[in-house]
């Protein structure tokens, strides 16, 4: 980004901003932080394309986009010359550039709302396989569970005994996939043999199933997160219940 000249008090305002992560009020910088912004450096700050500025009900400063690069920009930047007193923020800066280059997020999604870092979703490509391919375990548990009880009730002596032990040695191994699953807070959602309204989304299905209709679950689908924020990791499979 070039080079743009501001006084300490222009940037204390950015890093206010910043900081906060939510518009704010011209007096609420004077009383809270002891800033007081003028009408040179809103009108400077604003033609520099680095806030927006709303003048009704009271002044109120928000970031652009622009502002949020040039203060992501500012992280690794060295202090400003001649700027007394700065040494210390900009150290703390460059901290705040390391912790957002360990969440993997941009400034803005790292600091959050009011200045509380949400927790980040890293879906590097090697945890999406890694993801994907625990969900189908996860699937998979209730299939092996009942094609082993299927063979359970038709086993006859000796054959039954290896057959119980399996199914101790299956568990030791189920017992790992759900753990390691709860550690990527991954979720079945719903259970098989239950009954659902059909979504695309969530489901897939070898039959033509209109959107809502009523179907069973033969696998459930895998998920992460609740209500707007749930993400589909690995959709179920679904039959038509026929009336």
């Amino acid at each position: 980004m070039d080079d743009i000249a501001l006084t300490p008090v222009e940037r204390g305002i950015l890093f206010v901003l910043m900081a906060h992560n939510q518009p704010l009020t011209q007096a609420g910088l004077k009383k809270r932080h002891g800033l007081e912004v003028k009408k040179n450096h809103r009108l400077k700050l604003q033609a520099l394309g680095l806030i927006e500025v709303t003048a009704k009900p009271a002044f109120t400063l928000a970031l652009t986009k622009k502002g949020w690069a040039w203060l992501e920009a500012e992280l690794t930047a060295p202090k400003p010359a001649g700027s007394m007193g700065l040494g210390p923020l900009y150290a703390v800066l460059g901290v705040v550039s390391r912790l957002t280059k360990r969440l993997g997020l941009p400034l803005e999604e790292a600091l959050g709302p009011d200045g509380s870092a949400p927790k980040p979703e890293i879906r590097q490509p090697e945890w999406i396989e890694v993801d994907e391919s625990l969900a189908r375990a996860l699937q998979d548990i209730s299939v092996f569970s009942s094609a082993l009880s299927r063979l359970r009730g038709a086993a006859k002596g000796a054959l039954e005994n290896e057959i119980k032990r399996a199914d101790l040695s299956a568990n030791l191994v189920f017992q790992n996939v759900r753990l390691a699953a709860r550690k990527r807070a991954l979720d079945l959602d719903g259970a098989v043999g239950s009954e659902a309204c059909f979504d695309p989304v969530f489901f897939f299905s070898d039959e033509d199933i209109k959107p809502g209709a009523p179907v069973r679950i033969r696998k459930s689908p895998v998920t992460r997160g609740q209500g707007k924020k749930k993400i589909i990791i690995q959709p179920g499979l679904a039959e038509a219940i026929h009336s």
